[in-house]
């Protein structure tokens, strides 16, 4: 079976830029990811115009005291089948997975980031992008 290296866009809407930096070196590990760097806003504007969007890696707050926000409400509104990655600070696990089966979220990926498990999700997110085309 041939391996899709077809570019998946994934917009990245990650402060701070040191953390940014760490999701674009794990991101270059990958063939066929292809990684735009947006706000919120451009997020929502582009989910709106319907572009083709593949994956969002966003960052949450620092307290994730509400990971369930109207943001991530507004992106899963707005597009159902997008992959969320959410960077942040380890939520109450039991709260974190409510959110998560609710809002459809790949993965929630702690910070400050482990450069081996970010690889792992990244490679997480690269398997279920391929299997979606």
């Amino acid at each position: 079976m041939p391996v899709d290296l077809a570019p998946y866009t994934i917009l990245l809407c990650v402060d701070p830029p040191t953390i940014r930096d760490q999701v674009r070196c794990g991101l270059k590990l990958f063939q066929g990811l292809r990684a735009v760097d947006a706000t919120r806003d451009q997020v929502t504007r582009v989910l709106e115009s319907g572009e083709d969007v593949d994956a969002l890696i966003l960052s949450h707050g620092s307290t994730m005291a509400d990971l369930k926000d109207s943001f991530l409400e507004k992106v899963r509104a707005k597009n159902k089948k997008v992959a969320i990655l959410v960077l942040g600070d380890l939520p109450n696990r039991q709260h974190f997975t409510k959110t998560k089966v609710e809002l459809d979220i790949l993965s929630f990926v702690p910070v400050p980031l482990d450069s081996f498990d970010l690889a792992r999700r990244l490679h997480r997110l690269l398997d279920h992008l391929q299997k979606k085309r």
